[in-house]
């Protein structure tokens, strides 16, 4: 299945907290990037239970997670946050390489083909591929009225993916990974043209070989 951007929503708080909105018909199954920016001396944050969080900066995070219904159905509460970027994707199945572009040769290595970069742009940023500006110009009300930005740019082939006329500071992007079933596991016992019982119970043994870990179980 290939990924495919649902919608994307801000979110201003003037207060340094408050409840990120959910994007437009984000629903069970798709995977939600959450991108949370304070002032400079305070780290934000967003503290809803069960998500990964990745590439902070000394004033930024973002946290990510296949959300459920029950997800769907609750808050995305935020503290020492003024501005908030809420990302839903279908399709998607996990984060992949994870890049703090800074302002010098900015990129993302790509780690999977046909996947998706999102980039969280913060400070004066300009990005090319032109084009690629989903959402942008949030200003930050908490540090120096700063302008905050995302771009989404797709990613064809596997290695480093170059993102040019790029200046910005703590600003990171995120490749997006199509979900991908695992390989088929291979049989171990019976041992092929092994003579088994019909009348005794039969043990299995498998070698799991999904590239992307985790448990796979009989059923």
């Amino acid at each position: 299945m290939a990924v495919a951007r649902r919608s994307t929503v801000s979110s201003s708080f003037a207060s340094g907290s408050g409840n990120a909105s959910w994007p437009a018909g984000a629903a069970a199954g798709d995977l939600v990037v959450v991108s949370v920016m304070g002032a400079a001396d305070r780290r934000a944050e967003m503290t809803a239970p069960g998500w990964a969080v990745m590439a902070p900066t000394p004033s930024t995070r973002s946290y990510w997670r296949v959300v459920t219904a029950a997800d769907v159905a609750g808050t995305l509460p935020c503290v020492r946050t003024y501005v908030a970027f809420v990302t839903a994707y279908t399709g998607a199945g996990r984060v992949g390489a994870v890049a703090d572009l800074g302002n010098q040769n900015p990129g993302c290595t790509t780690t999977s083909p046909n996947s998706v970069i999102l980039i969280l742009g913060r400070g004066k940023s300009a990005l090319t591929p032109a084009g690629g500006k989903i959402l942008g110009d949030v200003t930050n009300s908490g540090y120096s009225n700063r302008k905050n930005a995302l771009w989404e740019v797709a990613a064809t082939t596997v290695g480093w993916y170059g993102l040019t006329n790029f200046n910005g500071t703590d600003s990171d992007s995120f490749e997006i990974v199509a979900s991908e079933a695992p390989a088929a596991p291979q049989v171990t016992a019976p041992a092929s043209g092994s003579t088994v019982s019909a009348s005794a119970a039969l043990a299995l043994a498998w070698l799991h070989r999904s590239t992307r870990g985790g448990t796979q179980e009989a059923v």
